[in-house]
């Protein structure tokens, strides 16, 4: 019995190795890329001069809790921040908790449906991290076995 369990176990690491952390690494660029391309754009107000269009884009969807120049400054920044330290798979799980929160204020500025899908994917890759593809994975081998 000992043996089946052991065969077992490693058949099971084997296939989360080879196709859970690659899956974890899809979703990954899934759920980056919607904020990433959201925080380009938003970027490119700013260095194209229209602020003004940019405080009306956060003006008009009633972002809650912030004033609307925090609030546009702090967007941008965690939509380009957040999409690249989850691509890069490195802190994935405060990037996935900030995708959470993001997705829970663009949920209550415009209702937007695609929230559930960012919230869904962004909770799994909390629950389970990175996976075996990413630089924390890296980092704790590093750190943990020294």
């Amino acid at each position: 019995m000992k043996n089946i369990c052991e065969t077992y176990n490693t058949i099971k690491d084997k296939i989360v190795f080879y196709l859970f952390s690659p899956a974890l690494l899809y979703a990954r660029f899934a759920l980056a890329w919607p904020f990433y391309k959201s925080g380009l754009t938003k970027l490119t107000y700013f260095q194209n001069d229209q602020l003004d269009t940019l405080y009306f884009l956060f003006e008009d969807y009633n972002v809650p809790f912030l004033p609307v120049k925090v609030a546009a400054w702090m967007g941008t920044f965690a939509e380009l921040l957040f999409p690249i330290l989850l691509i890069m798979g490195i802190f994935t799980r405060f990037s996935a908790l900030g995708v959470i929160g993001l997705s829970f204020v663009i949920y209550l500025a415009d209702q937007n449906p695609d929230t559930l899908q960012w919230t869904a994917l962004a909770a799994l890759i909390f629950m389970n991290g990175a996976g075996a593809l990413s630089i924390d994975r890296l980092l704790q081998k590093y750190i943990c076995h020294k």
